[in-house]
């Protein structure tokens, strides 16, 4: 799992990754295959498994970009590949996002503890509140620590890295609208 994404339902936080998956058009597009630890699969709207295996098997979604074929990126535009681009076979993809499943799954509690810690202390800012989320934060296993962003800027790292506990009212507005509005999203 490379990239991390959360997603609040009924209440709850459901942790989550992006894989890259392409669309077949006219042309391709790079479009986002969101797996999340409750086995919701949102691409082009909330699927199944077995809708995503017959997308695959009709083409309409793939992951192999042939030779010459127009692509358009996100943000960046249409690109051309010179030679094929191809990654796993369609079974072996599949395999891949069940077993993401389960891996988000077993590790998830750990985290969403730490995130929900980390909220709490943003909205209410005790000393009470810090030892919480400091004792959640030791829980998380080596090397997983960052929850929100790549570990250098993440905004927990930093926090208990520094042990600096002030924060303005203004830093907190911000982390709580930027990582708790909608879903935000790490890289590992």
């Amino acid at each position: 799992m490379e990239r991390i994404i959360y997603k609040v339902k009924n209440g709850e936080i459901i942790k989550g990754t992006i894989f890259n998956i392409l669309l077949k058009q006219t042309d391709f597009t790079l479009i986002d295959l969101r797996v999340y630890s409750d086995g919701e699969i949102n691409c082009l709207g909330p699927i199944t498994l077995d809708k995503l295996k017959d997308h695959l098997t009709s083409g309409k979604l793939t992951r192999t970009l042939p030779a010459k074929a127009k692509l358009f990126i996100p943000n960046i535009g249409h690109v051309v590949a010179e030679q094929e681009i191809s990654s796993n076979s369609n079974e072996r993809f599949l395999s891949l996002i069940e077993d993401t499943i389960e891996k988000l799954k077993s590790n998830s509690d750990t985290a969403t503890e730490c995130i929900l810690c980390f909220r709490e202390w943003l909205i209410h800012p005790s000393g009470e509140n810090f030892e919480k989320l400091k004792l959640s934060y030791n829980k998380l296993p080596n090397g997983q620590n960052a929850l929100f962003e790549v570990e250098y800027k993440d905004p927990l790292v930093k926090l208990m890295n520094n042990a600096d506990t002030s924060l303005t009212k203004e830093q907190r507005l911000y982390y709580l609208t930027d990582y708790f509005e909608g879903e935000w999203i790490e890289l590992e």
